[in-house]
């Protein structure tokens, strides 16, 4: 049994996990897909927003207001790219400035930090890459750019290194209430005359938007040493039977947990339906991006954005945090909730709309395109409120744009909710915010990098040359618990330059083998059914003896792509590689259950040509 069962792992249970972590209870993360982030959170324009574009009486604007403030915290606290580069709204006619001057008050009255209207000459004066058409213009310093995934991945791995246990291929396909709940507390959220821990955080009680109906907060009960510990006191004066949620996941495996946080994105109300709560839809929107070299000389130095429409904020040109440009997005809503496929058609439409922004901006410089499904809701604004008809549940649903910016209100904000409702909370005494930083080559200048290569001489391999990433920077995300080539990917940078994994992916797969034990036949892009390999061409290879690395914490022994429980904890600093003497690399074997050499594309040598083992190149933005 555990005290807080967390549904979906992205950018919002990850949050909600990381907070909740530094309290005694105990607390697992469930994920569906193979890695943490790898849904709506991976595909995301990285932008930190600076809350001007909703009205504060959204309860989304509130929590992107005091989401905004806590990233240079988390920045120290965690290490993920982050920066304060500001965001520009650009007007390229007259008759455009009045909805800027309605965007200034509402950034004005919402609290945003330095918003001010600027005239054509500060626009080009902030932005010299700017179309000269610009007649003039809102900008908000305090916006910023962040690395989507690798600021889940760290909220992730700070929780798990604090007590959260991980499990990934868990999806959840039915649940069972288990108790009659006769024992539920006495301490009901949003009752009369009373103000929920929610709305506290928020500085106000009514109009934070969101409803919470009397009663709503109410705790599973138990017997009397349940409630001691869970702070409960049954309404009738006695002990009642205490309530939880048995949680089934397609494989079997199963869960038990007294309150469930419901933070399943695009599937939050299916999720929904299987816990017997509330009815609503989510919506898939589509986001269509292109990805930008390095080198191309449209790069701004802010984010520019348009004067935004009634359904969407515009298609954007943002710089990244690694020095590529993002264009896009495009808003179409769509049916199906897998769709992720790009369309050549938008490609004239979104670099028109790009270049109206930016002229230099040029198709040419284009690696790669993908797209990104937002979970929309009818209202527009979140939904983050404790259950009325489960009120063991917490609903953290439609949490679109500015869902990454709100990220770490939100998990304060659930962890509020669940006080609220009667959920006992005492602090660790030992919780350590920090994660031990990961040196990045491409960070150090050549001193730097000598005494990196002398401390680990896997510094000195370096394995994927378009974004100067080293075997020992692979071999550290793999050890943290990213088993997938995009998990790779999206913690260590290796495939996400020019060529798109053209040079290196055939090496990634070696050591994801030598670190894991994974057979080739299993390796693969971003969970099951995007394995690489379909058999092998040419006689069979000798086995050779496997090269796993034993018991490295933070990560559970096994088969970490068939789902089982994963901590993606605390060994954050890589150790020095093997294979560092005279003798040549040995490659691992494969499982005992495959044929010698089985799933490789080539005879022997487990070499391939980039079309053949990295398939699509889309997905998130690098």
């Amino acid at each position: 049994m555990v005290d807080v069962a967390i549904i979906g792992a992205g950018v919002s249970g990850a949050a909600v996990a990381r907070v909740l972590s530094a309290y005694d209870l105990r607390v697992v993360l469930l994920e569906k897909e193979a890695d943490v982030c790898f849904g709506t959170s991976k595909a995301n324009s990285g932008i930190v927003h600076g809350g001007f574009h909703h009205s504060g009486r959204y309860l989304k604007t509130q929590l992107e207001i005091r989401g905004n403030l806590m990233f240079d915290r988390l920045h120290r606290e965690l290490d993920f790219p982050f920066e304060r580069r500001g965001i520009l709204v650009a007007a390229m006619h007259e008759d455009e400035l009045k909805s800027l001057e309605y965007l200034y008050q509402q950034g004005v009255d919402n609290g945003a930090i330095g918003i001010e209207m600027c005239s054509r000459s500060r626009m080009l004066e902030l932005e010299p890459k700017l179309h000269s058409d610009v007649v003039g213009g809102l900008y908000a310093p305090g916006g910023g750019i962040v690395e989507p995934y690798r600021y889940g991945f760290a909220l992730v791995e700070s929780a798990c290194k604090n007590g959260v246990e991980l499990m990934t291929g868990f999806e959840v396909v039915r649940a069972d209430q288990v108790g009659d709940g006769s024992g539920l507390g006495n301490s009901a959220v949003g009752s009369e005359g009373s103000m929920s821990g929610a709305d506290a955080v928020l500085g106000g009680g009514a109009g934070t938007g969101t409803s919470i109906g009397a009663g709503t907060g109410a705790e599973p009960g138990g017997d009397a040493g349940a409630d001691a510990v869970l702070g409960v006191t049954p309404r009738d004066g006695t002990s009642g039977e205490l309530r939880f949620t048995r949680l089934v996941a397609r494989d079997g495996r199963k869960i038990e947990a007294r309150w469930v946080v419901n933070a399943g994105g695009l599937y939050a109300d299916e999720i929904s339906r299987i816990l017997g709560a509330e009815e609503f839809t989510i919506t898939p929107r589509k986001g269509e991006y292109y990805l930008l070299d390095k080198l191309t000389a449209g790069a701004p130095r802010r984010v520019v954005f348009p004067v935004p429409s009634r359904i969407s904020k515009g298609m954007l040109v943002i710089p990244t945090v690694e020095g590529t440009v993002l264009v896009g997005p495009t808003a179409d809503d769509v049916e199906d909730k897998e769709d992720t496929a790009t369309s050549g058609e938008k490609l004239d439409t979104i670099f028109d709309s790009a270049r109206r922004l930016v002229p230099s901006i040029a198709v040419s410089d284009v690696i790669t395109s993908f797209a990104g499904l937002r979970p929309a809701m009818e209202d527009g604004d979140f939904y983050i409120a404790v259950s009325e008809r489960q009120p063991n549940l917490v609903q953290v649903a439609g949490i679109q744009s500015p869902g990454l910016t709100a990220s770490p209100a939100i998990g304060e904000y659930v962890k509020e909710l669940l006080k609220g409702a009667g959920c006992s909370m005492t602090e660790k005494r030992h919780f350590d915010p920090y994660l031990e930083r990961i040196p990045h080559l491409r960070d150090k200048n050549s001193y730097e990098a000598d005494r990196l290569g002398s401390d680990d001489p896997g510094y000195c391999r370096i394995v994927c040359r378009c974004e100067t990433v080293s075997e020992a920077e692979i071999r550290a995300a793999i050890r943290v618990g990213h088993h997938t080539l995009d998990g790779v990917k999206f913690a260590s940078r290796a495939g996400a330059g020019r060529c798109q994994g053209g040079f290196c992916t055939h090496r990634i797969i070696q050591l994801i083998q030598e670190e894991t034990g994974i057979p080739y036949t299993r390796v693969s892009k971003h969970g099951p059914g995007s394995e690489l390999f379909l058999g092998r061409i040419g006689p069979p290879a000798m086995p050779v003896p496997t090269q796993a690395s034993p018991g490295q914490p933070g990560i559970s022994q096994g088969s970490p792509e068939s789902g089982q429980r994963q901590e993606q904890g605390p060994a954050r600093k890589p150790e020095a590689s093997p294979n560092t003497g005279a003798e040549p690399p040995k490659r691992a074997t494969l499982d005992s259950t495959e044929e010698p050499g089985a799933g490789t594309a080539k005879s022997g040598t487990a070499k391939a040509t980039s079309s053949e083992v990295t398939g699509e190149t889309g997905g998130s933005h690098a």
